[in-house]
């Protein structure tokens, strides 16, 4: 019997490649629609996938507001239709200016940024020269101390600054937890609900007379802010899952569906093979191994360079020189990005190519100079 991952015709198949499989990623949309309860409270983030492909197939479930990282990320949602989109990043130089070409050149297109300081909101005032309305979303910090102003006096003058300012509009607040990755439910909840009250209680205390969006969190964290009604869930890595998330949060039910195939380069010995996986192709941060493979038992990581990844298994296996074998990285995000194309595939066939169009900072073919 066929394993779901494995594809026909090897003979063809240059490795290492990243394959995708979209029944499993329309699946995975489907369950995060179901855990969220409302599709207008689903903020998927874009960095994980960085394709239009994925982009339409958000679409096509009706989601019509993304997170992103780069420009390049928010050009590609633009370009495919998406309505709103959230630049979850600090703009600074450069690409200050960009934004606001970019809010030209896709007018049907809501684009807006993070401000976690005075000096940011007067840089995109200036940036915009007065020709634009900039909407902003507050960066507050819930405990990571990456970016982000601590609930406090700083982040009141801070959202009352852009109050005061006509070319700036507050569009809601930003809340990141991604430093909660507890594998037992109970103590992310616990965690996560500790981190982010000081900072809601704040934005409550603000007694704004319209309404604003709090984003919150990210795939960890997905399942406990999907239970508050008043925030927008901004999981990402859902769309492919990966083996670091099964393994942090086996609670959630969404199946692989991006998976490496690599080959065997040399046996050094029965228990000790080497694979053309190195890191130029599969995200080599973490606590190794970096890859979970399909087929095998029990092995450890005991070499990892550009272009190799040496494993040693607890028990002798047998694997051929030349032999394609597939696993799911630990961390599919910086994964994808390493890979020009995916091959898609369907009913053990490559169907078709996708396109990695947003690896870089800007669209090879941007509008933005």
């Amino acid at each position: 019997m066929k394993k779901w991952y494995s594809i026909e015709s090897l003979g063809y198949l240059s490795t290492p490649a990243l394959l995708v499989f979209p029944q499993r990623i329309k699946h995975n949309i489907t369950q995060a629609i179901k855990i969220v309860g409302d599709i207008n409270r689903l903020r998927p983030h874009v960095k994980i996938h960085k394709m239009a492909e994925v982009g339409r197939m958000l679409l096509d479930a009706g989601i019509t507001k993304v997170k992103c990282a780069t420009l390049a990320e928010a050009e590609l949602m633009a370009r495919v239709g998406m309505q709103d989109v959230l630049i979850a990043y600090q703009l600074t130089g450069t690409r200050l200016g960009q934004l606001v070409q970019l809010m030209g050149a896709y007018p049907q297109t809501v684009f807006s940024s993070l401000v976690d300081n005075i000096n940011s909101v007067d840089a995109l005032v200036e940036a915009s020269e007065e020709k634009s309305t900039i909407e902003v979303y507050v960066d507050i910090d819930v405990g990571q101390h990456r970016t982000g102003v601590s609930p406090g006096s700083e982040f009141i003058t801070l959202v009352k600054y852009i109050l005061r300012r006509n070319e700036i509009k507050l569009k809601g607040f930003h809340l990141y937890d991604g430093h909660i990755r507890a594998p037992r439910f109970e103590d992310r909840k616990r965690l996560c609900e500790a981190g982010i009250e000081r900072a809601i209680r704040y934005i409550e205390d603000l007694e704004l007379n319209r309404a604003v969006e709090i984003v919150v969190g990210g795939s960890p964290s997905f399942g406990i802010h999907a239970h508050h009604r008043d925030r927008v869930c901004s999981p990402g890595t859902f769309v492919f899952w990966d083996h670091g998330y099964r393994t942090m949060c086996p609670d959630y039910k969404f199946e692989f569906a991006a998976v490496l195939a690599t080959r065997v380069i040399s046996k050094i010995d029965d228990r000790t093979y080497c694979f053309d996986l190195g890191h130029k192709h599969v995200a080599s941060e973490g606590i190794p191994p970096q890859i979970h493979l399909l087929d095998a038992t029990l092995y450890d990581q005991i070499g990892h360079s550009e272009e190799h990844l040496v494993l040693r298994f607890h028990e002798p296996v047998q694997y051929s020189i030349g032999q394609v074998v597939y696993g799911i990285p630990r961390h599919i995000c910086p994964t994808v990005a390493l890979y020009r194309e995916v091959l898609v595939v369907s009913d053990h066939k490559v169907v078709d190519k996708w396109h990695v169009a947003a690896r870089d900072l800007l669209l090879h073919d941007t509008i933005i100079s």
